[in-house]
């Protein structure tokens, strides 16, 4: 089992600007790019699957990973219509 530390940053950002949309942008972008499991990134904004659904559209991340979506375009190819 792979045990993660964590580690605590700190950013200056513009005024308007909160701490909970660059936590929220972190974690989404972490997600989209297969840092975090679904399920831990969930955990971390503490939402639910549909809240984070919604986040990700937010920020325009697709909830299917490229490999995910592939592999179920080529599943959908192999039943014809």
């Amino acid at each position: 089992m792979r045990t993660h530390t964590l580690q605590r940053i700190e950013v200056d950002v513009p005024k308007g600007i909160t701490s909970e949309y660059v936590i929220e942008a972190i974690v989404s972008v972490m997600y989209g790019q297969n840092k975090l499991s679904l399920k831990k990134a969930r955990e971390m904004l503490g939402v639910t699957r549909r809240e984070f659904e919604e986040k990700l559209l937010y920020y325009g991340i697709s909830m299917m990973g490229d490999d995910a979506f592939l592999d179920e375009l080529n599943n959908i190819k192999k039943y014809p219509a």
